[in-house]
């Protein structure tokens, strides 16, 4: 089905469609269309086509409005796209309060998130006032994890404020797609949350919300963007008046899978360690693909177990989760705020202790699988090669030393550079080994191959001449020279031409 066939409500397109005069008209506003992309519309396509859905069919091929400002501007709404500076793209996302969209700032082209109030509730002098304090309290936090408001405005009928636009899902959507986190990855997005809590914290605001829904991972640096302040409670003023409480008693502020049990008692009482419960419905969540007590289906019977029931230990969810970060989980989900964690500063200290510590254990198991010692490395038993006399039919297995440089050098190149350390360090050992033990060419009275239980003089049934006759023609034998499996030997000199 075409995407501008039908309206959002499932409505037909054509069913509240203007005139093509009417559509050319609200198109005329240069903040909906730059003026280059006016001007080509007008002299070139509506010359072709006066068919005011065609038209706007190509205006959304090219990207020049959005399905949704077609939308608007066919059901004769296009002045709710402009709010003062901004012009409203496409719906991003609703809360209780309003709905939040992607917009352009038309005077600086610039891209942001804009949250606007219902109209329904845009007059009601409390509604106001708390969006006035939401407000305030953004303008107030400077943190790289939570979304930072950069501009407000107040007319009647119309609130609304606008925020840096980040791109990326929020970690519910993620798990959802993707499955339950890597351990590392969940810890690490609990730490970033956790700072900016202790920042928010720090000026006396409680989200109250504390969700996956409202942690958006930004790409590509997978940082993570603390969203929705519209349900914070400042436990100071905002500035030097007197601090107005907007929350009706026995009223519920929070989403029951994540919300604390003083929450679900009294929303007024809720404090710092309130989000910290809230962080670690969440932490279970992005590490099992549920919440604590999700197998609970009223909302009743939600709220009362998250007041009365331990939920489901973590560890029988997921079986590779280290004891160490289990603890931590059930300790922020204490049912007593005496019990949990008391600010987040001293969740992020025992996280990141947690991780040095994992560290330390990966270094010292790499150092033991990579260190040798004496006792571990096998004993290799080096023999001197003894000389050997060769006849004429063994002459044709010598190589040429040029021949026997070209194979030193491809037998060398074809080993890594692993190999060429391992040989140097069993070559090393091998050393110490026969400097230690005694054996090498001068002991033994030079005997070359001797071991050391073997004596040096020794009885082999020959006579004086038959022993200096053998000893005469191995002096006169050239020294040879080994490669591989290949002898090689040199011309002996004679002795009349030494």
């Amino acid at each position: 089905m075409d995407i501008l066939s039908r309206n959002t409500d499932g409505t037909d397109l054509s069913m509240t469609m203007l005139d093509t005069s009417s559509f050319m008209e609200a198109l005329a506003d240069e903040r909906l269309l730059e003026h280059e992309q006016y001007e080509e519309l007008t002299s070139v396509m509506l010359p072709q086509c006066q068919d005011a859905l065609i038209l706007a069919r190509e205006l959304a091929y090219r990207g020049w409005l959005t399905p949704y400002q077609i939308e608007q501007i066919m059901a004769d709404q296009a002045h709710t796209l402009i709010l003062g500076s901004y012009v409203l793209l496409e719906p991003l996302g609703e809360g209780g309060m309003g709905r939040v969209y992607r917009a352009r700032n038309w005077k600086l082209n610039r891209i942001v998130a804009i949250k606007v109030i219902r109209e329904e509730q845009s007059r009601d002098p409390a509604v106001i006032a708390r969006f006035q304090r939401e407000i305030r309290a953004l303008g107030k936090i400077r943190h790289p994890n939570i979304v930072l408001a950069v501009d407000a405005d107040f007319r009647p009928g119309m609130i609304f404020y606008a925020m840096e636009y980040v791109e990326g899902a929020d970690l519910g959507q993620y798990v959802r797609q993707h499955g339950p986190l890597p351990i590392a990855d969940a810890c690490n997005y609990i730490i970033q949350v956790a700072d900016a809590l202790q920042s928010a914290h720090d000026l006396g605001l409680i989200h109250r919300d504390i969700k996956p829904s409202n942690l958006l991972l930004t790409e590509p640096d997978h940082s993570i963007k603390l969203l929705d302040l519209g349900l914070t409670r400042c436990e100071v003023p905002i500035d030097d008046s007197v601090f107005i409480e907007l929350t009706r008693a026995g009223a519920l502020i929070g989403t029951p899978d994540f919300m604390s049990p003083e929450q679900v008692k009294d929303s007024r009482g809720a404090d710092s360690r309130s989000d910290l419960y809230s962080l670690g419905c969440t932490f279970y969540y992005l590490l099992t693909g549920v919440a604590p007590f999700d197998h609970v289906r009223a909302i009743v019977d939600k709220l009362y177990a998250q007041c009365e029931t331990e939920p489901r230990p973590i560890e029988e969810l997921r079986g590779d989760i280290p004891p160490d970060i289990a603890e931590v989980i059930h300790k922020l989900l204490a049912k007593r705020r005496r019990d949990r964690f008391q600010s987040p500063n001293e969740l992020i200290g025992v996280l990141l202790a947690l991780f040095e510590d994992a560290q330390s254990q990966a270094r010292e198991t790499l150092i033991e699988a990579a260190t040798f010692t004496l006792s571990e490395a096998p004993v290799l038993r080096v023999e001197m090669a003894r000389t050997e006399i060769l006849d004429h039919a063994d002459i044709g297995f010598v190589t040429a030393p040029e021949e026997m440089e070209f194979h030193k050098k491809r037998s060398i190149g074809s080993l890594n550079r692993t190999q060429i350390i391992i040989a140097l360090l069993i070559a090393t050992l091998a050393l110490l080994l026969i400097w230690m033990t005694g054996i090498g060419p001068g002991t033994l009275g030079g005997r070359v191959g001797a071991t050391p239980n073997q004596p040096m003089l020794q009885s082999d049934g020959q006579g004086p001449e038959e022993r200096m006759e053998q000893v005469e023609i191995r002096a006169k034998t050239p020294p040879l020279r080994l490669i591989g499996e290949k002898v090689d030997t040199t011309t002996p000199i004679a002795n009349d031409e030494r």
